[in-house]
């Protein structure tokens, strides 16, 4: 068996997700048609170190191929890269000497989410969300500030996710991308529930309205208080999938 590493950039907004789905279009699914289609033979396997959701965009997944043949790597990506979508790029493709985990020697994952506070450039348009509501970047870091460090994140999970909740967030902050007229959420930590940033930001959005508008007193009063209340059906909002992106995973080296 041969086992290859891939960084993969992927514009997820047409598609269902990572992972193979026997019935939807997935980023999985393309990938290994086309492998199919240059090689004449199915992949024994492909692993993503993130499994994004359906509409969710990537700049830096991971992911393990398991091939039966051995082809040098440059040879492989030029090929293959030759037969995806538009919407699907292999970054980069290095051979590995075996077997290897994906989730080994994870440091962090980097999240970004995308707001736009006025009319939007329609090219931007797939990949952030209009908020027209009032906005204070300030009140919002502090929102945010709330989901720093360690916590049991029951609240802001699906509600299905049967495992241990407790994940650890290594930095969450908001910046204004004067180039784009963007504001950027960026959450870095070593792993993520599903759906967990964007029940974070969505939550952390809707308070911070409220607070504006003065329908709420203390917003962060609020975010820990449903943090602590371990309950995944809250009913705070959760950002939409199109403007979050997986920018990068880091490995120790």
């Amino acid at each position: 068996m041969f086992y290859y590493k891939l960084v993969i950039a992927y514009d997820g907004y047409d598609y269902h997700g990572w992972q193979w789905q026997p019935n939807d279009i997935t980023v999985a699914g393309q990938l290994e048609k086309s492998f199919s289609k240059v090689f004449g033979k199915k992949l024994l396997s492909l692993v993503g170190a993130s499994r994004t959701d359906a509409g969710v965009h990537a700049w830096g997944q991971v992911a393990r191929l398991k091939i039966d043949f051995v082809i040098d790597a440059d040879k492989l990506k030029k090929a293959w890269q030759g037969a995806l979508p538009a919407t699907i790029m292999l970054r980069e493709v290095t051979q590995m000497a075996g077997d290897f985990d994906l989730q080994e020697g994870v440091v962090s994952k980097t999240y970004d989410y995308y707001i736009s506070t006025s009319r939007m450039v329609p090219f931007l348009a797939r990949y952030c969300i209009a908020y027209y509501p009032s906005f204070d970047m300030q009140l919002l870091q502090k929102n945010l500030n709330v989901f720093l460090g360690t916590h049991d994140f029951r609240s802001f999970c699906t509600g299905d996710d049967k495992e241990c909740t407790v994940r650890t967030i290594d930095s969450i902050s908001v910046s204004y991308l004067k180039r784009y007229t963007l504001y950027r959420v960026r959450v870095k930590g070593p792993g993520f529930l599903r759906y967990m940033v964007r029940r974070v930001i969505g939550a952390s959005l809707q308070t911070m309205s409220m607070q504006l508008d003065n329908e709420l007193a203390d917003a962060v009063a609020v975010l820990h208080a449903v943090l602590q209340e371990k309950d995944p059906h809250q009913n705070l909002k959760t950002a939409p999938a199109h403007a979050l992106m997986l920018r990068s995973i880091e490995y120790r080296k």
